[in-house]
Protein backbone atom coordinates (compact mmCIF):
# COMPACT_ATOMS: atom_id res chain seq x y z
CA UNK A 1 0.00 0.00 0.00
CA UNK A 2 2.98 2.48 0.84
CA UNK A 3 3.91 1.69 -2.47
CA UNK A 4 1.52 2.61 -4.51
CA UNK A 5 1.18 5.71 -2.67
CA UNK A 6 4.52 6.67 -2.92
CA UNK A 7 4.70 6.30 -6.78
CA UNK A 8 1.46 8.50 -7.62
CA UNK A 9 2.71 11.58 -5.11
CA UNK A 10 6.15 11.06 -6.91
CA UNK A 11 4.44 11.41 -10.38
CA UNK A 12 2.40 14.59 -9.19
CA UNK A 13 4.65 16.89 -6.98
CA UNK A 14 6.01 17.92 -10.12
CA UNK A 15 2.35 20.07 -10.61
CA UNK A 16 2.94 21.83 -7.64
CA UNK A 17 2.73 25.71 -7.02
CA UNK A 18 1.63 28.15 -4.80
CA UNK A 19 -0.58 30.56 -6.50
CA UNK A 20 -1.75 33.74 -4.51
CA UNK A 21 -3.90 35.32 -6.90
CA UNK A 22 -7.48 34.43 -5.12
CA UNK A 23 -9.22 37.17 -3.06
CA UNK A 24 -12.16 37.30 -1.51
CA UNK A 25 -15.25 38.78 -1.22
CA UNK A 26 -18.35 39.43 0.83
CA UNK A 27 -21.03 36.81 2.33
CA UNK A 28 -24.54 36.98 1.00
CA UNK A 29 -27.67 35.63 2.74
CA UNK A 30 -29.93 33.97 0.32
CA UNK A 31 -31.51 31.77 3.48
CA UNK A 32 -34.90 30.40 2.33
CA UNK A 33 -37.99 32.22 3.98
CA UNK A 34 -39.88 30.29 6.65
CA UNK A 35 -37.49 28.17 7.55
CA UNK A 36 -35.60 29.72 10.69
CA UNK A 37 -36.50 26.15 12.59
CA UNK A 38 -34.43 23.98 10.25
CA UNK A 39 -30.61 22.82 10.70
CA UNK A 40 -29.10 22.87 7.67
CA UNK A 41 -26.18 20.46 7.50
CA UNK A 42 -25.49 19.98 3.82
CA UNK A 43 -25.56 21.91 1.17
CA UNK A 44 -24.55 21.71 -3.00
CA UNK A 45 -25.18 24.00 -5.76
CA UNK A 46 -25.15 21.32 -9.18
CA UNK A 47 -24.92 24.57 -11.14
CA UNK A 48 -25.50 28.51 -10.54
CA UNK A 49 -29.33 27.58 -10.57
CA UNK A 50 -30.07 24.33 -8.63
CA UNK A 51 -29.01 24.16 -5.06
CA UNK A 52 -30.48 21.93 -2.43
CA UNK A 53 -29.79 21.85 1.23
CA UNK A 54 -30.88 19.07 3.67
CA UNK A 55 -31.55 19.10 7.52
CA UNK A 56 -33.59 18.45 10.24
CA UNK A 57 -35.92 20.23 13.06
CA UNK A 58 -34.16 19.26 15.72
CA UNK A 59 -37.28 19.80 18.04
CA UNK A 60 -39.70 17.79 15.99
CA UNK A 61 -37.35 15.40 14.51
CA UNK A 62 -38.44 15.99 11.26
CA UNK A 63 -36.22 16.02 8.15
CA UNK A 64 -36.09 18.68 5.86
CA UNK A 65 -35.30 19.07 1.57
CA UNK A 66 -34.95 22.77 0.76
CA UNK A 67 -34.38 23.15 -2.99
CA UNK A 68 -33.83 25.97 -5.14
CA UNK A 69 -33.95 26.76 -9.04
CA UNK A 70 -32.96 30.32 -9.64
CA UNK A 71 -30.06 30.48 -7.95
CA UNK A 72 -31.40 31.44 -4.39
CA UNK A 73 -34.02 33.75 -4.85
CA UNK A 74 -37.07 31.15 -4.52
CA UNK A 75 -37.04 27.82 -2.49
CA UNK A 76 -39.17 25.30 -1.81
CA UNK A 77 -39.25 23.06 1.63
CA UNK A 78 -40.46 19.45 1.39
CA UNK A 79 -40.25 17.52 5.13
CA UNK A 80 -39.85 13.82 5.33
CA UNK A 81 -41.25 12.76 9.09
CA UNK A 82 -39.09 10.85 11.45
CA UNK A 83 -35.67 11.79 9.73
CA UNK A 84 -32.17 13.10 9.79
CA UNK A 85 -31.00 14.02 6.42
CA UNK A 86 -27.16 14.81 6.66
CA UNK A 87 -25.79 15.55 2.96
CA UNK A 88 -26.83 15.79 -0.57
CA UNK A 89 -24.71 15.27 -4.21
CA UNK A 90 -25.15 14.50 -7.62
CA UNK A 91 -24.61 11.88 -9.93
CA UNK A 92 -26.14 14.25 -12.95
CA UNK A 93 -28.45 17.82 -12.82
CA UNK A 94 -31.57 14.64 -13.07
CA UNK A 95 -29.96 11.82 -10.16
CA UNK A 96 -29.34 13.43 -7.15
CA UNK A 97 -28.77 11.26 -3.50
CA UNK A 98 -29.43 12.24 0.03
CA UNK A 99 -28.25 10.42 2.98
CA UNK A 100 -29.31 10.46 6.70
CA UNK A 101 -30.98 8.10 9.03
CA UNK A 102 -33.96 7.83 11.13
CA UNK A 103 -35.08 9.69 14.35
CA UNK A 104 -33.44 9.02 17.04
CA UNK A 105 -31.73 7.36 18.12
CA UNK A 106 -30.61 5.96 14.58
CA UNK A 107 -31.11 2.52 13.77
CA UNK A 108 -31.18 2.48 9.85
CA UNK A 109 -29.91 4.18 7.16
CA UNK A 110 -31.82 6.55 4.72
CA UNK A 111 -31.26 7.49 1.38
CA UNK A 112 -33.18 10.32 -0.23
CA UNK A 113 -33.42 10.04 -4.06
CA UNK A 114 -34.70 11.59 -7.24
CA UNK A 115 -34.11 10.97 -10.86
CA UNK A 116 -35.68 14.68 -12.08
CA UNK A 117 -33.67 17.63 -10.58
CA UNK A 118 -35.41 17.22 -7.10
CA UNK A 119 -38.96 17.15 -8.55
CA UNK A 120 -39.85 13.77 -6.85
CA UNK A 121 -38.10 12.14 -3.65
CA UNK A 122 -37.70 8.33 -3.14
CA UNK A 123 -36.97 6.95 0.11
CA UNK A 124 -35.12 3.58 0.73
CA UNK A 125 -33.12 1.83 3.81
CA UNK A 126 -30.03 0.06 3.64
CA UNK A 127 -29.47 -2.38 6.24
CA UNK A 128 -26.02 -3.14 8.28
CA UNK A 129 -25.11 0.63 8.84
CA UNK A 130 -27.13 2.76 10.85
CA UNK A 131 -26.71 6.04 9.46
CA UNK A 132 -25.06 8.37 6.62
CA UNK A 133 -22.90 11.98 7.51
CA UNK A 134 -21.25 12.35 4.82
CA UNK A 135 -21.77 11.96 0.56
CA UNK A 136 -19.01 12.25 -2.25
CA UNK A 137 -20.05 11.34 -5.60
CA UNK A 138 -17.24 10.50 -7.60
CA UNK A 139 -18.55 10.27 -11.56
CA UNK A 140 -21.89 9.08 -13.06
CA UNK A 141 -21.68 5.97 -11.49
CA UNK A 142 -19.48 6.09 -8.04
CA UNK A 143 -20.08 7.45 -4.83
CA UNK A 144 -18.83 6.98 -1.52
CA UNK A 145 -20.59 7.47 1.81
CA UNK A 146 -19.21 8.47 5.66
CA UNK A 147 -21.21 6.61 8.32
CA UNK A 148 -21.43 4.95 10.92
CA UNK A 149 -22.45 1.59 12.13
CA UNK A 150 -24.44 1.37 15.39
CA UNK A 151 -26.69 3.88 17.42
CA UNK A 152 -24.09 5.78 19.12
CA UNK A 153 -21.83 6.64 16.70
CA UNK A 154 -18.91 4.64 17.05
CA UNK A 155 -18.16 2.40 14.74
CA UNK A 156 -17.25 4.41 11.56
CA UNK A 157 -18.50 2.87 8.00
CA UNK A 158 -17.55 3.68 4.35
CA UNK A 159 -19.92 2.36 2.10
CA UNK A 160 -19.39 2.79 -2.00
CA UNK A 161 -21.50 2.14 -5.20
CA UNK A 162 -20.80 1.39 -8.84
CA UNK A 163 -23.64 1.83 -10.24
CA UNK A 164 -25.53 4.83 -9.18
CA UNK A 165 -26.93 3.91 -5.85
CA UNK A 166 -28.87 0.68 -6.31
CA UNK A 167 -26.41 -1.69 -4.86
CA UNK A 168 -23.86 -0.36 -1.73
CA UNK A 169 -20.70 -2.42 -0.21
CA UNK A 170 -18.67 -2.00 2.87
CA UNK A 171 -15.50 -0.40 2.04
CA UNK A 172 -14.42 0.15 5.84
CA UNK A 173 -15.73 -0.76 8.91
CA UNK A 174 -14.05 0.36 12.25
CA UNK A 175 -14.96 0.46 15.61
CA UNK A 176 -14.25 3.09 18.39
CA UNK A 177 -14.15 5.83 15.68
CA UNK A 178 -16.39 8.66 14.12
CA UNK A 179 -16.36 9.93 10.94
CA UNK A 180 -16.23 13.74 10.49
CA UNK A 181 -15.60 14.11 6.66
CA UNK A 182 -15.07 12.32 3.71
CA UNK A 183 -13.32 13.11 -0.12
CA UNK A 184 -12.53 11.21 -2.82
CA UNK A 185 -10.11 13.03 -5.36
CA UNK A 186 -11.09 10.37 -8.27
CA UNK A 187 -12.66 6.41 -8.07
CA UNK A 188 -9.88 5.18 -6.47
CA UNK A 189 -7.56 7.89 -4.56
CA UNK A 190 -9.75 9.43 -1.25
CA UNK A 191 -9.59 10.66 2.42
CA UNK A 192 -11.53 10.81 5.22
CA UNK A 193 -11.33 12.06 8.87
CA UNK A 194 -12.40 10.67 12.25
CA UNK A 195 -11.87 10.95 15.80
CA UNK A 196 -11.66 8.43 19.07
CA UNK A 197 -12.64 11.96 20.68
CA UNK A 198 -9.28 11.52 22.06
CA UNK A 199 -6.99 12.07 18.70
CA UNK A 200 -7.55 12.41 14.92
CA UNK A 201 -7.22 10.15 12.23
CA UNK A 202 -7.02 10.56 8.72
CA UNK A 203 -7.72 7.66 6.37
CA UNK A 204 -6.57 7.39 2.72
CA UNK A 205 -6.56 4.88 0.28
CA UNK A 206 -5.51 4.65 -3.76
CA UNK A 207 -7.68 1.98 -3.98
CA UNK A 208 -11.29 2.51 -4.04
CA UNK A 209 -11.60 1.57 -0.14
CA UNK A 210 -9.92 -2.01 -0.21
CA UNK A 211 -6.94 -0.68 2.33
CA UNK A 212 -5.99 2.11 4.23
CA UNK A 213 -3.73 4.03 5.65
CA UNK A 214 -3.67 5.77 8.85
CA UNK A 215 -2.19 9.31 9.92
CA UNK A 216 -2.66 10.14 13.60
CA UNK A 217 -2.98 14.11 14.83
CA UNK A 218 -2.95 15.04 18.80
CA UNK A 219 -6.24 16.66 18.28
CA UNK A 220 -9.64 15.93 17.50
CA UNK A 221 -10.12 16.00 13.38
CA UNK A 222 -12.92 18.38 12.45
CA UNK A 223 -12.74 18.78 8.55
CA UNK A 224 -10.60 18.04 5.54
CA UNK A 225 -10.18 19.89 2.13
CA UNK A 226 -7.86 17.88 -0.19
CA UNK A 227 -6.89 19.44 -3.54
CA UNK A 228 -5.41 16.56 -5.24
CA UNK A 229 -3.78 13.34 -4.07
CA UNK A 230 -0.98 15.02 -2.46
CA UNK A 231 -1.55 18.55 -1.72
CA UNK A 232 -4.09 18.28 1.31
CA UNK A 233 -5.16 20.40 4.74
CA UNK A 234 -6.63 18.96 8.05
CA UNK A 235 -8.59 21.28 10.04
CA UNK A 236 -8.28 19.93 14.18
CA UNK A 237 -9.52 21.97 17.41
CA UNK A 238 -6.70 24.27 17.47
CA UNK A 239 -4.38 23.44 14.66
CA UNK A 240 -4.53 23.31 10.47
CA UNK A 241 -2.24 20.77 9.08
CA UNK A 242 -0.94 21.03 5.59
CA UNK A 243 0.51 18.04 3.41
CA UNK A 244 2.12 18.43 -0.07
CA UNK A 245 2.93 14.70 -0.86
CA UNK A 246 -0.15 12.66 0.25
CA UNK A 247 0.36 12.49 3.62
CA UNK A 248 4.61 11.84 4.07
CA UNK A 249 5.02 14.57 6.31
CA UNK A 250 2.79 17.32 7.45
CA UNK A 251 3.23 21.18 8.79
CA UNK A 252 1.02 22.67 11.12
CA UNK A 253 -0.04 26.58 12.35
CA UNK A 254 -2.78 27.16 15.11
CA UNK A 255 -6.43 28.46 13.71
CA UNK A 256 -9.46 29.72 15.39
CA UNK A 257 -10.75 27.28 17.62
CA UNK A 258 -14.54 28.45 16.40
CA UNK A 259 -13.28 26.78 12.79
CA UNK A 260 -15.69 23.93 12.29
CA UNK A 261 -15.42 23.49 8.37
CA UNK A 262 -12.66 24.68 5.54
CA UNK A 263 -12.61 24.27 2.21
CA UNK A 264 -9.21 25.54 -0.04
CA UNK A 265 -9.30 26.62 -3.40
CA UNK A 266 -5.69 26.27 -4.24
CA UNK A 267 -2.80 25.69 -1.78
CA UNK A 268 -2.72 29.09 -0.90
CA UNK A 269 -6.13 30.03 -0.62
CA UNK A 270 -8.88 28.96 1.58
CA UNK A 271 -11.97 29.00 3.31
CA UNK A 272 -12.99 28.65 7.40
CA UNK A 273 -16.04 28.94 8.97
CA UNK A 274 -17.50 28.17 12.38
CA UNK A 275 -19.85 28.32 15.48
CA UNK A 276 -21.54 32.08 15.89
CA UNK A 277 -21.47 32.82 12.33
CA UNK A 278 -17.78 32.99 12.52
CA UNK A 279 -15.71 33.16 8.85
CA UNK A 280 -12.31 33.47 7.98
CA UNK A 281 -10.06 33.53 5.01
CA UNK A 282 -6.45 33.17 4.18
CA UNK A 283 -4.27 33.60 1.51
CA UNK A 284 -1.21 32.26 2.28
CA UNK A 285 -1.94 28.43 2.79
CA UNK A 286 -3.01 29.05 6.28
CA UNK A 287 -0.31 30.65 7.54
CA UNK A 288 -2.62 33.66 8.50
CA UNK A 289 -6.34 34.41 8.86
CA UNK A 290 -8.46 37.63 8.51
CA UNK A 291 -12.08 38.00 9.00
CA UNK A 292 -14.70 37.87 6.42
CA UNK A 293 -17.94 38.93 7.84
CA UNK A 294 -21.46 36.74 7.59
CA UNK A 295 -24.05 38.93 8.64
CA UNK A 296 -25.32 36.12 10.97
CA UNK A 297 -24.69 34.79 14.27
CA UNK A 298 -25.64 31.39 14.09
CA UNK A 299 -23.38 28.17 13.84
CA UNK A 300 -22.55 27.38 9.98
CA UNK A 301 -22.40 23.35 9.21
CA UNK A 302 -21.34 23.01 5.70
CA UNK A 303 -18.58 24.90 2.94
CA UNK A 304 -19.03 23.84 -0.69
CA UNK A 305 -18.25 25.52 -3.99
CA UNK A 306 -20.05 25.74 -7.67
CA UNK A 307 -18.17 27.74 -10.09
CA UNK A 308 -17.53 30.58 -9.20
CA UNK A 309 -19.49 30.58 -6.05
CA UNK A 310 -18.92 29.10 -2.05
CA UNK A 311 -22.12 28.39 -0.19
CA UNK A 312 -22.25 27.59 3.74
CA UNK A 313 -25.42 26.76 5.64
CA UNK A 314 -26.20 26.18 9.08
CA UNK A 315 -29.29 26.82 11.86
CA UNK A 316 -31.63 28.63 11.41
CA UNK A 317 -32.15 27.92 7.91
CA UNK A 318 -29.40 29.83 7.08
CA UNK A 319 -27.56 29.25 2.88
CA UNK A 320 -24.99 32.08 2.91
CA UNK A 321 -23.36 32.41 -0.78
CA UNK A 322 -19.87 34.44 -1.23
CA UNK A 323 -19.17 35.74 -5.71
CA UNK A 324 -15.41 35.32 -6.03
CA UNK A 325 -15.90 37.23 -9.10
CA UNK A 326 -16.69 39.99 -6.37
CA UNK A 327 -13.05 39.72 -4.90
CA UNK A 328 -11.55 43.22 -4.75
CA UNK A 329 -8.59 43.78 -7.40
CA UNK A 330 -5.41 43.02 -5.90
CA UNK A 331 -3.32 45.86 -6.05
CA UNK A 332 0.66 45.90 -5.89
CA UNK A 333 2.43 48.94 -4.37
CA UNK A 334 5.76 49.74 -3.03
CA UNK A 335 7.19 52.25 -0.18
CA UNK A 336 10.18 52.60 1.90
CA UNK A 337 10.87 53.95 5.79
CA UNK A 338 12.63 57.27 4.48
CA UNK A 339 11.03 60.56 4.87
CA UNK A 340 9.73 61.80 1.40
CA UNK A 341 12.10 59.11 -0.32
CA UNK A 342 15.33 60.58 0.14
CA UNK A 343 18.35 59.32 1.77
CA UNK A 344 20.66 62.08 3.10
CA UNK A 345 24.27 60.92 4.42
CA UNK A 346 24.77 64.61 5.88
CA UNK A 347 28.85 65.47 5.61
CA UNK A 348 31.22 62.41 5.45
CA UNK A 349 35.32 63.45 5.72
CA UNK A 350 36.91 61.93 1.91
CA UNK A 351 39.02 59.74 4.08
CA UNK A 352 35.87 58.37 5.57
CA UNK A 353 32.51 56.42 4.07
CA UNK A 354 29.19 55.73 5.89
CA UNK A 355 26.59 53.63 5.20
CA UNK A 356 22.45 53.59 5.70
CA UNK A 357 20.87 50.84 6.17
CA UNK A 358 17.18 51.33 4.62
CA UNK A 359 13.44 49.31 4.76
CA UNK A 360 11.72 48.73 1.47
CA UNK A 361 8.16 47.33 1.76
CA UNK A 362 5.41 45.70 -0.18
CA UNK A 363 2.55 47.42 1.02
CA UNK A 364 -0.14 46.27 -1.11
CA UNK A 365 -2.02 43.03 -1.31
CA UNK A 366 -0.39 40.92 -3.89
CA UNK A 367 2.79 40.04 -4.30
CA UNK A 368 5.82 42.69 -5.18
CA UNK A 369 8.34 41.35 -7.87
CA UNK A 370 11.70 43.63 -7.77
CA UNK A 371 13.28 42.84 -10.90
CA UNK A 372 16.64 45.71 -10.95
CA UNK A 373 17.88 47.87 -8.01
CA UNK A 374 20.44 50.06 -9.78
CA UNK A 375 22.40 53.27 -8.37
CA UNK A 376 22.45 56.29 -10.49
CA UNK A 377 24.89 59.29 -10.25
CA UNK A 378 27.18 61.45 -12.25
CA UNK A 379 29.95 60.46 -9.66
CA UNK A 380 30.96 56.79 -10.24
CA UNK A 381 31.56 54.64 -7.35
CA UNK A 382 30.71 57.46 -4.68
CA UNK A 383 27.50 55.64 -3.77
CA UNK A 384 27.49 52.05 -3.89
CA UNK A 385 25.08 49.34 -2.59
CA UNK A 386 26.38 46.96 0.16
CA UNK A 387 25.37 42.90 -0.98
CA UNK A 388 22.50 43.26 -2.82
CA UNK A 389 20.43 40.75 -3.32
CA UNK A 390 19.70 38.20 -5.89
CA UNK A 391 16.73 39.52 -8.84
CA UNK A 392 14.25 38.99 -9.19
CA UNK A 393 13.10 38.87 -5.57
CA UNK A 394 9.35 38.48 -4.69
CA UNK A 395 7.98 40.16 -1.44
CA UNK A 396 4.54 39.27 -0.32
CA UNK A 397 2.63 41.63 1.15
CA UNK A 398 3.43 43.22 4.27
CA UNK A 399 6.88 42.08 3.98
CA UNK A 400 9.72 43.98 3.61
CA UNK A 401 13.76 44.26 2.66
CA UNK A 402 16.86 46.10 3.58
CA UNK A 403 19.25 47.66 1.66
CA UNK A 404 22.63 49.15 2.55
CA UNK A 405 24.04 51.85 0.68
CA UNK A 406 27.61 53.59 0.88
CA UNK A 407 28.31 56.73 0.52
CA UNK A 408 32.47 57.36 -0.48
CA UNK A 409 32.97 60.55 -1.09
CA UNK A 410 36.45 61.70 -3.60
CA UNK A 411 36.77 65.37 -1.99
CA UNK A 412 36.31 67.53 0.91
CA UNK A 413 33.51 70.36 0.01
CA UNK A 414 31.53 68.70 -2.74
CA UNK A 415 28.07 67.84 -3.18
CA UNK A 416 27.26 64.42 -4.45
CA UNK A 417 23.81 63.53 -5.75
CA UNK A 418 22.42 60.15 -7.16
CA UNK A 419 19.53 57.79 -7.61
CA UNK A 420 18.91 54.94 -6.27
CA UNK A 421 16.49 53.08 -8.81
CA UNK A 422 14.06 49.92 -8.02
CA UNK A 423 12.29 48.53 -10.65
CA UNK A 424 8.89 46.38 -9.62
CA UNK A 425 5.41 45.69 -10.71
CA UNK A 426 4.52 48.22 -8.38
CA UNK A 427 1.12 49.75 -9.54
CA UNK A 428 1.83 53.33 -7.73
CA UNK A 429 5.71 53.57 -9.05
CA UNK A 430 7.27 51.05 -11.48
CA UNK A 431 10.66 52.60 -11.22
CA UNK A 432 10.83 53.47 -7.52
CA UNK A 433 13.42 56.21 -7.00
CA UNK A 434 15.18 57.23 -3.62
CA UNK A 435 17.17 60.11 -3.91
CA UNK A 436 20.69 60.29 -2.62
CA UNK A 437 22.37 62.96 -1.51
CA UNK A 438 25.94 63.73 0.58
CA UNK A 439 28.62 66.35 1.18
CA UNK A 440 32.54 65.46 1.07
CA UNK A 441 32.97 67.45 5.05
CA UNK A 442 36.08 67.52 7.68
CA UNK A 443 36.64 64.25 9.84
CA UNK A 444 35.48 66.33 13.03
CA UNK A 445 32.28 66.43 11.69
CA UNK A 446 31.48 62.93 10.42
CA UNK A 447 32.16 59.12 10.47
CA UNK A 448 32.96 58.37 13.76
CA UNK A 449 30.74 60.66 15.72
CA UNK A 450 26.70 61.21 15.37
CA UNK A 451 24.69 63.61 17.22
CA UNK A 452 20.97 63.66 17.30
CA UNK A 453 18.19 64.69 19.48
CA UNK A 454 17.43 61.05 20.61
CA UNK A 455 20.35 59.33 20.09
CA UNK A 456 24.52 60.00 19.91
CA UNK A 457 27.18 58.03 19.31
CA UNK A 458 31.06 57.77 19.38
CA UNK A 459 33.19 55.20 17.56
CA UNK A 460 37.34 54.96 18.90
CA UNK A 461 39.60 51.98 18.35
CA UNK A 462 42.50 51.33 19.97
CA UNK A 463 44.96 50.37 18.68
CA UNK A 464 45.02 51.78 15.25
CA UNK A 465 46.55 50.17 13.33
CA UNK A 466 46.24 46.97 14.69
CA UNK A 467 48.12 44.19 14.70
CA UNK A 468 45.73 40.88 15.80
CA UNK A 469 43.30 42.24 18.09
CA UNK A 470 42.03 45.76 19.25
CA UNK A 471 39.80 46.96 21.87
CA UNK A 472 36.40 48.74 20.40
CA UNK A 473 34.72 51.80 22.61
CA UNK A 474 31.53 52.66 21.73
CA UNK A 475 29.63 55.84 23.90
CA UNK A 476 25.79 56.23 23.17
CA UNK A 477 23.34 58.31 24.35
CA UNK A 478 19.62 56.68 23.90
CA UNK A 479 16.05 56.90 25.41
CA UNK A 480 15.86 52.86 24.77
CA UNK A 481 17.79 49.72 24.54
CA UNK A 482 18.58 48.62 20.98
CA UNK A 483 21.18 45.94 19.93
CA UNK A 484 24.18 47.41 18.49
CA UNK A 485 26.25 45.33 15.33
CA UNK A 486 29.51 45.98 15.16
CA UNK A 487 30.49 45.03 11.47
CA UNK A 488 34.15 44.92 9.80
CA UNK A 489 33.99 46.38 5.96
CA UNK A 490 36.55 45.23 3.17
CA UNK A 491 37.26 48.65 0.89
CA UNK A 492 34.13 48.06 -1.03
CA UNK A 493 31.60 48.02 1.79
CA UNK A 494 31.40 44.72 2.09
CA UNK A 495 30.78 43.30 5.33
CA UNK A 496 33.54 40.28 6.47
CA UNK A 497 32.40 39.60 9.65
CA UNK A 498 29.85 40.58 12.33
CA UNK A 499 30.03 41.70 16.36
CA UNK A 500 26.54 41.68 17.87
CA UNK A 501 25.94 43.04 21.36
CA UNK A 502 22.25 42.75 22.31
CA UNK A 503 19.91 45.56 24.46
CA UNK A 504 22.38 48.08 24.90
CA UNK A 505 21.27 50.93 26.71
CA UNK A 506 23.01 54.71 27.31
CA UNK A 507 26.70 54.16 27.85
CA UNK A 508 29.88 53.58 27.23
CA UNK A 509 30.89 49.77 26.15
CA UNK A 510 33.51 48.03 24.88
CA UNK A 511 34.32 45.32 22.14
CA UNK A 512 37.17 43.32 21.81
CA UNK A 513 37.66 42.02 18.21
CA UNK A 514 40.38 39.56 16.72
CA UNK A 515 41.47 40.45 13.44
CA UNK A 516 44.83 38.19 13.21
CA UNK A 517 43.34 36.04 10.90
CA UNK A 518 42.79 38.60 7.89
CA UNK A 519 45.43 39.95 5.24
CA UNK A 520 46.76 43.37 6.49
CA UNK A 521 45.19 46.10 4.61
CA UNK A 522 42.78 48.85 5.22
CA UNK A 523 39.18 47.96 6.33
CA UNK A 524 36.25 49.57 8.06
CA UNK A 525 34.70 49.25 10.93
CA UNK A 526 30.90 50.35 11.28
CA UNK A 527 28.96 50.39 14.24
CA UNK A 528 25.18 50.12 13.71
CA UNK A 529 22.36 51.41 16.38
CA UNK A 530 18.67 52.31 16.40
CA UNK A 531 18.89 52.45 12.88
CA UNK A 532 21.87 54.61 12.88
CA UNK A 533 25.56 54.41 11.71
CA UNK A 534 28.71 55.44 12.39
CA UNK A 535 32.27 54.03 11.18
CA UNK A 536 36.12 54.58 11.49
CA UNK A 537 38.92 53.74 9.07
CA UNK A 538 40.52 50.50 10.57
CA UNK A 539 44.63 49.72 9.32
CA UNK A 540 45.84 45.98 10.05
CA UNK A 541 49.22 45.66 10.08
CA UNK A 542 51.23 42.24 9.83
Amino acid sequence: MNKILLSLILCCLVGTADVRAQRFGQWEDISPAGAEEILLFGLRFYDDDLGIAVGQNTSSGTGFIVRTTDGGANWSVGSIPNAHLRDVDYFNRDDILIGGYDGPPGTKTLFVTSTSAGDDWNISETSGVKGINNIDIVNEDVAYTLGYGDPFGFTTSVLTTTDRGENWSVALAQGNLYGVALQFIDPLVGFFGATDFNKGFLYLTTDGGSAWNTIEFNEWTEDISFLDSYVGFVLAQEKLYRTVDGGISWTSTSVNELHARILFLDNMNGIAVGESGQSEYTDDGGETWNALATGVQVNLESLSRQGDFIYASGRGGTVLRLDLNDAPEDVVTIDSDLADDKLDFGSVAASESAMIELGISNTGTAPLIISQIALQSEFAGVFALVNPPALPLELLPGQSMKLSVVFNPGEDGKVYTGELIISSNADNEANFAIALSGIGGTPSSVGSRFEGPELSMALQLSPNPVRERAQVTLDVTTLRADDIELLLLDLHGRPLRSFVRPSVTSGRHHFDIELGDLAAGRYYLLAQFAGRSVQTPLLLIP
